[in-house]
């Protein structure tokens, strides 16, 4: 991670032009196809993920040959999250600074999935997918709150909602 904030203190001003998010066409899972993707994390009581694209039984996906399916259960939201900067290894430069998340997003149930991004003092949602059974390009932009202790990315399903992730950049 020194590295990966030592590259972006050195070209903050050329960031517009680099996609931060790590294998943001799912190509990585390390742990098998029903667990979080390599860089990824889920949370949420009952969430479940699965890998879907070309070979697999569940074919879904929009960018490149898969994308993650998560659903949320218990009641619980689920959270399909990415880090990229850490309470050990934030560094306050970016304080002040907006950054953008826009995604690929699949849905079935109107207003239960959001993209988001977390600074650890505010957080940022996108409007939510609006259910219609197509994929939906989705952004959200979230100015770096002062008081910021990390950067987190990603995808958030609520109550029992099914959605997938495809081509995520940041």
């Amino acid at each position: 991670l020194e590295t990966d904030v030592q590259t972006l203190q050195d070209d903050v001003t050329g960031l517009g032009s680099v996609n931060l998010c790590k294998d943001p066409t799912f190509l990585i899972w390390a742990a098998g196809d029903a667990l979080a993707p390599t860089h990824w994390t889920l949370s949420g009581a009952g969430a479940a993920i699965a890998r879907a694209g070309t070979g697999l039984a569940d074919t879904t996906r929009k960018v490149g040959a898969f994308c993650a399916k998560v659903t949320a259960g218990g009641g619980a939201p689920a959270y399909l999250l990415q880090s990229l900067l850490t309470a050990g290894s934030y560094d306050d430069f970016l304080d002040g600074l907006d950054v953008s998340l826009g995604a690929w997003v699949w849905s079935d149930t109107a207003a239960e999935i959001t993209l988001y991004i977390d600074d650890g003092a505010a957080n940022s949602s996108s409007a939510a997918h609006v259910g219609d059974n197509v994929w939906q390009w989705m952004t959200v932009t979230h100015t770096i709150d002062a008081g910021a202790t990390k950067l987190n990315f990603g995808m958030k399903a609520v109550a029992t909602a099914l959605g997938y992730l495809s081509g995520p950049t940041l």
